[in-house]
């Protein structure tokens, strides 16, 4: 069977006015040498909106990469809330 292994960790993100943010990392247990898979989320409010970005890199990003982009892209969607709003 296949065995894998999940860790979870929360990064700074500074997007809307209150978010969080989190990383989720897979990797096989048995065969160590395959790559880590990871997967992002970023959640923040804009006045009484909540943005929610899930991002999942279609190739293999290191965990700086992978936070930026999922960051660049929560900030995209936080703006289109906010001029949504005005």
């Amino acid at each position: 069977g296949y065995t894998y292994a999940e860790s979870q960790e929360m990064f700074d993100a500074s997007v809307g006015e209150e978010s969080v943010a989190r990383q989720a990392g897979t990797t096989h247990v048995r065969l160590t040498d395959l790559p880590t898979f990871r997967m992002y989320w970023v959640t923040s409010r804009v006045g009484q909106t909540i943005v929610q970005v899930t991002y999942r890199p279609g190739s293999l990003l290191g965990t700086d990469q992978g936070r930026d982009q999922a960051l660049e892209l929560a900030a995209t969607a936080v703006s289109t809330a906010e001029n949504r709003t005005k």
